[in-house]
């Protein structure tokens, strides 16, 4: 019975998941302590099929499942866990790849003794330019760190006790909260420099700016679930600052390359999505 499982979320995944698996696949090829579960989420693409053809051409490595009663990352990841035979459960998502050494890097974390883990992660453009990296674990929030839900891991046990991935969350917040539901409830997190995937972000403007909107909401929500913990509220008059600049930044971004656009629009979705947010809530986290 394989120790290790790694659990890849799959939805309309067709046109990257070929690098995913090319990635993926010499990490557990000849290693029959772990096992590889690709979970198709109600995709609309061929997606499906090139996963069952891939379980075809590694049948012992390889298992596709389908999770089909809801929609969500975190719906596949938990369907994933459930039918898991490991013992320790490892995440990365279906349009990362994962760098040589990433499983050996975890599995070596988890026999020293680590009860969640999260690994370096590095942003490339479509075309493969570095945007920015993540070489250690977020602290973006508050003194509690937390890494990527995508570039992850956790003993079956641990998954378990914390109840998995929070399945109402979309659009950004569910990573800091299941590391921090993890830390409270007595797993603090080991971070793996060995283990790191690359992603490709988008290109497109109107995607970018939604993305980020989603990211500044998903920051209120925290605030609303963790305050009572100690998560500090985030500085009102620097947010309030912050706005005639994302802005001029923003326009300037279309009147020349020099200034970087998706970085201008990073910059005001987060910012509207905290202030939409923040209405919706009734809690101000700015």
């Amino acid at each position: 019975m394989p120790q290790i499982s790694i659990i890849v979320p799959c939805y309309n995944s067709a046109a990257f998941i070929g690098r995913t698996l090319t990635a993926l696949i010499p990490e557990i090829i000849n290693d029959t302590d772990a096992e590889l579960l690709l979970v198709d989420n109600n995709s609309t693409d061929n997606t499906l099929s090139l996963l069952t053809a891939a379980t075809t051409k590694y049948p012992a490595s390889l298992r596709v499942l389908q999770a089909t009663k809801s929609q969500g990352v975190n719906v596949a990841r938990n369907y994933g866990a459930r039918h898991a035979t490991g013992s320790i459960l490892l995440f990365t998502d279906h349009d990362d790849a994962v760098s040589p050494g990433w499983l050996s890097a975890f599995r070596k974390a988890f026999a020293d003794g680590a009860q969640i883990a999260a690994g370096p992660y590095s942003e490339l453009t479509g075309t493969g330019e570095l945007i920015h990296e993540i070489s250690e674990p977020e602290l973006h929030f508050w003194d509690i760190p937390y890494g990527l839900g995508s570039n992850s891991g956790i003993t079956k046990t641990g998954f378990e006790k914390i109840g998995g991935f929070e399945e109402s969350w979309q659009g950004g917040g569910d990573d800091a909260d299941f590391f921090w539901r993890a830390h409270f409830a007595g797993m603090p997190l080991t971070f793996v420099p060995g283990a790191r995937i690359t992603h490709h972000m988008r290109d497109d403007d109107k995607a970018t700016f939604k993305q980020f909107c989603g990211y500044g909401r998903a920051a209120v929500r925290l605030y609303a679930k963790f305050r009572e913990l100690g998560m500090p509220r985030s500085s009102t008059l620097r947010a309030v600052a912050a706005w005639p600049l994302a802005l001029a930044e923003l326009g300037a971004s279309y009147l020349t390359p020099k200034v970087d656009r998706r970085r201008a629009l990073s910059r005001c979705g987060v910012r509207l999505g905290r202030l939409a947010e923040s209405a919706r809530q009734r809690v101000l986290y700015l």
